[in-house]
């Protein structure tokens, strides 16, 4: 009788997309959303809304092999988050400076990482981000936003290479 196979091993995770967005990104201000309506149903303060106004860099990076991190700060707002590429829910400060954790899970294809966050009350609800690298070497996010309570934002932002 011929021995059992071994188990095959884990598809690896293909990388591709996760080096693809890294890199220190500034903000195309002219091709990004309004952001007004979405610190209004997350009732953000004026000191809030300043600092977020000034986050106009994005510093996407592979910390390790098996991580991919992506940090921004401005004023009060310092953003530093890292996510196992392998998909294990990871917590993290929230981002609104809340009390409370936000737990993020990140994934890709080919093209594309899919950053999703979700976080528990106050105003409970749930964010995805997709991260990829156009034709014309902008790097694209596209961001929705989805509360419990049933309000939602959605906007896409550009970044040219800094």
């Amino acid at each position: 009788n011929p021995a059992p196979a071994p188990p095959a091993a884990p598809e690896p995770i293909s990388t591709e997309a996760f080096d693809k967005t890294v890199g220190y990104w500034r903000k195309i201000s002219a091709e990004c959303p309004d952001e007004e309506p979405l610190m209004d149903i997350m009732d953000m303060n004026v000191v809030f809304r300043q600092a977020a106004g000034l986050l106009n860099y994005l510093r996407v990076s592979r910390p390790t092999p098996t991580s991919w991190s992506v940090a921004s700060n401005a004023g009060i707002i310092s953003i530093e988050e890292s996510y196992p590429i392998d998909g294990t829910p990871t917590a993290t400060p929230r981002r609104d400076l809340r009390s409370g954790d936000q737990t993020g899970v990140v994934s890709a294809d080919a093209d594309v990482v899919v950053l999703s966050i979700a976080w528990s009350d106050p105003l409970a609800g749930r964010q995805t981000e997709t991260f990829r690298v156009d034709d014309d070497g902008a790097l694209v996010r596209d961001v929705r936003v989805t509360l419990d309570g049933g309000d939602e934002w959605s906007g896409v932002y550009r970044y040219a290479r800094a």
